[in-house]
Order: structure tokens, then C-alpha cells, then sequence
């Protein structure tokens, strides 16, 4: 296996990353935006507020934000927050809440290479926020895998303890929408979903909530 900076640097890994459960956690999006063809970033998390993301891209090395917009349902052919979130009634049963849906979309610049990227931040689930964006047109290329366990694990995102496919993993394969590649986390809570195999040396990212190891994981055949 190589180390995963020069593997981005050599390679076309697509446009689009997704990153759900992402929380306050810059870096995928540094690691991807600055070493990887992405151009396209979409977190999701009902846990931050907006003023928290806008802070956190603040912090980033080398980037600047260029154009920032408040985004509503609409910007994916949806009416309502509603559709992006869990059933609300087995939340308040699991004693989780989670407040309205909220959009936000940035438009980053890298100030050494003047790289642009879009950066949208999804105030909703990371699961039910898939069930939008797949019949929308986005497909992820690259999906970060890590169950934090803030929001209060509803479900995973990796495999379940049970050994069951996650709900993301299972809709995402029923509709031949599976990323090619994972940025997973090792050693955790976190689960690798079947199918993939790890590609990289392992690395602990700048910046990252946890000091996990993570590798990038490729789907097999593909």
C-alpha cells in the first residue's frame, strides 16, 4: 500500500465527497480539497449550528471563503427539512433531539493554488440527507465512514454490531449507488462496509475530532 497523499496526487477519485455525521470535523475536507480531483464536498449533521461550520472553514489552512448562501429544501427539489430528517417519533422515544433542518453553501478558494471548491453544510441526517440527494442527481465518489457517536447513534454508518448492513450502505447498494472509495476510520466504533478493501498506509489527519487512523478503501472489481 502507498501513502495516501501521493495515491490522491496520482490518482482521479472523482467530484463529489460526503461526509455524514460530520460534526465540526475540517479534515476530509483539507486532506481531499488540497491532494484530490474532488471539487465537492457535502457534510451532514443535525448536531452543529450554522455560525459553528462557518468558523470552522475559517480555520482552514491556505483557504478563503469566496461566496457564502443560506440554502433551503428547494435547492434539492424538496418542500420541507422534514424529508432530509429521521421518523421523529423514534427519536423522542431513543430521547435524541435534533432541531430544524438547516442549508448552508460555500464557495472556498485555495489561496497557493486558487483551487475552488464547493463546500455545503446539511444541518439534517446523514442517512434519510442520502434518500434526497441520490434521485437529486449526487452520487457520492468518496464517503467518509466514522460513527462519532455524538448525535446519539440512532443507527451506524459503518457496519451494525449485529454484523447487518447499515441503512446507508443497504440504500445506497439496492440503488447501484455505492461510492467507489471510503475514508474510513480504523480501530474504532466504526465498521468497514463488505466489498472494500483498504488501498492506503493509514494516517491520522491534521485537525481531526479523534486520532484515528484512517485509510482509503476501494470497492472490489471496480
Amino acid at each position: 500500500m502507498e501513502d495516501i497523499i501521493t495515491f490522491l496526487e496520482n490518482s482521479e477519485v472523482g467530484n463529489t465527497l460526503y461526509y455524514p455525521g460530520a460534526f465540526e470535523d475540517s479534515s476530509p475536507l483539507e486532506l481531499f480539497a488540497m491532494n484530490s480531483s474532488i471539487k465537492k464536498f457535502i457534510y451532514t449533521d443535525y448536531c452543529p449550528q450554522r455560525p459553528n461550520v462557518k468558523e470552522m472553514l475559517n480555520q482552514l489552512d491556505d483557504w478563503e471563503i469566496l461566496k457564502y448562501e443560506h440554502i433551503e429544501p428547494d435547492f434539492f427539489g424538496q418542500q420541507h427539512w422534514n424529508n432530509f430528517m429521521p421518523n421523529f417519533r423514534m427519536l423522542k422515544r431513543l430521547n435524541i433531539n435534533i432541531g430544524e433542518g438547516w442549508g448552508s453553501k460555500y464557495l472556498l478558494i485555495n489561496t497557493m493554488t486558487k483551487k475552488e471548491i464547493e463546500f455545503i453544510y446539511l444541518g439534517t441526517d446523514g442517512i434519510e440527507t442520502v434518500n434526497v440527494l441520490i434521485p437529486y442527481g449526487y452520487k457520492p465518489d468518496i464517503i467518509v465512514l466514522q460513527d462519532h457517536g455524538y448525535g446519539g447513534n440512532y443507527s451506524t454508518f459503518g457496519l451494525k454490531e449485529n454484523g447487518e448492513p447499515s441503512e446507508l450502505s443497504q440504500y445506497l447498494a439496492e440503488r447501484g449507488k455505492l461510492p467507489t472509495y471510503l475514508f474510513a476510520s480504523l480501530g474504532d466504533a466504526t465498521t468497514i462496509w463488505p466489498g472494500y478493501h483498504q488501498i492506503t498506509d493509514p494516517i491520522i489527519c491534521k485537525g481531526a475530532l479523534h486520532q484515528n487512523e484512517r485509510a482509503l478503501f476501494k470497492i472490489t472489481n471496480v
